[in-house]
């Protein structure tokens, strides 16, 4: 309770622009996020002839996520470092991005997402 009220206390004591800049930081954050999945979306379409392969629909966010940290950082622990995640947790989203994809490989799915037409 005591940290809590300290945290309060911190923040309350923070300069209003440094909040918004916080504030605009993960909004602009989001919207990254949010146009990087438009993009895949947008090569995943394109690949398939201007149709989405089976299973686009059925991923999660944390498994869009992956996916984009995958065309970056294409090593697991790289992705679990960054998401906060354990090596053991992406691999599994892998596994259900693979199955609902229908790859059977990173480098498989790589070739999905950075492949031209």
């Amino acid at each position: 309770m005591l940290a809590a009220m300290q945290r309060m206390a911190e923040v309350k004591d923070t300069p209003a622009s440094a909040r918004d800049a916080v504030y605009l930081t993960r909004k602009l954050d989001q919207i990254r996020n949010v146009l990087e999945e438009i993009d895949l979306t947008r090569r995943l379409h394109a690949k398939r002839g201007n149709r989405l392969p089976s299973g686009v629909e059925e991923l999660s966010s944390r498994e869009w996520q992956i996916m984009r940290d995958l065309v970056v950082f294409p090593r697991v622990g790289a992705i679990a470092e960054r998401r906060n995640l354990s090596a053991h947790t992406v691999q599994n989203h892998l596994k259900a991005i693979f199955r609902k994809l229908e790859v059977h490989s990173t480098a498989e799915l790589l070739s999905l997402l950075l492949a031209d037409k």
